[in-house]
């Protein structure tokens, strides 16, 4: 704003935050007092001292003066005005600049500095501007509520054309990758999708060394009483209403308060309900290969099936049996959990190859899995029982693998259990048996 004059006297650590509003602080009244903010732009304040505001909303700075304290009440992002007359002795600046840069103020405007202001809001970090005697305090409130009220103009046409862009996207068949692709580029903004098992399903741009890994970010958000949430430095939000099925969106730094940000994640919410449309169909028609393995086809069939999603029939045959309550959905919780889980898994071995087909009642994934993998598979069964009931709500569900080390668990929302090697399942055919058998053995 340099038609203000204002000299940076401290504090210039906190340069770049958003301004929001505007208010003055008046040593006029036995309290302190705040004038405005009246409406952004129009220059009107409302006087007098505020002692209360919406209930739970922004909190308070107790900023005592002299005897008579006061409650400050901000709500994030205010530049405050000094009035004239607010270096008068008796005045505590410390607690002052303490408290209303904990309550969230951004800034502090004044006409009479004391050394002791300056010092004080060098030491928490609170940019202070020194404007100049000609400026009246009413005067600068009118201009900086003024450029505050362009910059929240100039935002909401912005997400206005954002939204355009992300919803002509969606209609063109965009998925979640190429939302997010196309979210991190327009933006310069690295951010990734992690699915409710901590697999990172997409990615743009390269996150910090310091950005949590995918499984603790969605234990932290699961267990989060709301979202956004910060973990590890990066803004976590969910992908629709239920993100403990659906997802995570994860950004570089702090955007819980951005407008842009949150968008961004309703229309990943739609891509991803895209992608699990063609998702759906192309497990559905992988059902055949079940079919032709529990029917006992020709095995060149069997393995031209199984090439095709280049997996070698000649390997160990691992293969993953879910059933319950809408296991076979594709957009029941359970059937989404256990495929997002046993896929987290596989992919952590590039080698790895496998195939999902879902059913009525049941998801089969056949895989080769690689020397181990059938432990790993149960190993993150078992530890993800420890949060499935509350997803699951409900839903039921018990998993069975073949060939893996024997025993299971049984969790309030399902079960796992695993056959021991013993049986040596050497067939695609003999290992779905022996899940199935493993699962059912969970259900008992």
């Amino acid at each position: 704003m340099p038609e203000l004059r204002l000299a940076l006297l401290a504090g210039a650590a906190g340069l770049g935050r958003e301004v929001r509003r505007v208010c003055a602080a008046d040593p006029a009244e036995p309290a302190w007092g705040l004038l405005g903010p009246g409406p952004l732009g129009s220059g009107s304040t409302e006087s007098g001292p505020i002692a209360s505001g919406p209930t739970g909303s922004g909190p308070t700075a107790s900023v005592p003066t002299g005897s008579a304290p006061l409650g400050l009440r901000l709500f994030g992002g205010e530049c405050v005005v000094l009035r004239e007359g607010w270096g008068h002795e008796g005045v505590d600046r410390e607690g002052f600049v303490r408290a209303v840069a904990a309550a969230g103020a951004v800034a502090l405007v004044a006409r009479d500095v004391a050394q002791e202001l300056v010092a004080a809001c060098g030491r928490v970090g609170l940019p202070l501007f020194l404007a100049p005697d000609a400026e009246s305090p009413a005067r600068l409130a009118d201009v900086v509520a003024a450029r505050v009220a362009r910059g929240h103009r100039l935002g909401a046409e912005q997400l206005l054309l954002w939204q355009r862009r992300l919803v002509a996207a969606v209609s063109e068949g965009a998925d979640t990758r190429d939302l997010l692709e196309m979210f991190a580029r327009e933006l310069g903004m690295a951010c990734r999708v992690v699915t409710p098992a901590g697999r990172v399903s997409a990615a743009a741009g390269p996150m910090a060394g310091a950005s949590a890994d995918g499984g603790e970010v969605a234990r932290i958000a699961l267990a989060a009483e709301r979202l956004p949430v910060l973990v590890g430095g990066d803004t976590v939000l969910p992908l629709g209403r239920r993100a403990a099925l659906a997802g995570y969106l994860v950004c570089a730094g702090d955007r819980s308060a951005d407008p842009v940000v949150t968008q961004a994640a309703e229309m990943l919410a739609l891509g991803g309900v895209r992608q699990a449309e063609r998702l759906s169909v192309e497990r559905a028609h992988a059902w055949e290969l079940v079919d032709q393995v529990e029917s006992g086809a020709a095995p060149e069939v069997i393995r031209a099936r199984l090439a095709a999603a280049g997996i070698d029939a000649a390997v160990t045959p691992t293969v993953c049996s879910a059933a319950g309550d809408g296991a076979g959905d594709p957009s029941g919780a359970a059937g989404r959990l256990v495929t997002d889980l046993v896929e987290s898994v596989l992919e952590a071995d590039p080698a790895a190859r496998w195939v999902v087909a879902h059913g009525k009642d049941e998801v089969v994934v056949f895989a080769a899995a690689g020397v181990g993998g059938e432990a790993r598979i149960v190993a993150a069964l078992r530890r993800a029982a420890r949060w499935w009931e509350p997803v699951l709500g409900r839903e039921r569900v018990a998993v069975g693998v073949s060939g893996g080390p024997g025993g299971g668990a049984r969790p309030g929302a399902g079960g796992t259990r695993s056959r021991g090697p013993g049986a040596g399942a050497s067939t695609w055919g003999a290992a779905l048996a022996e899940a199935r058998g493993a699962r059912d053995l969970a259900r008992t």
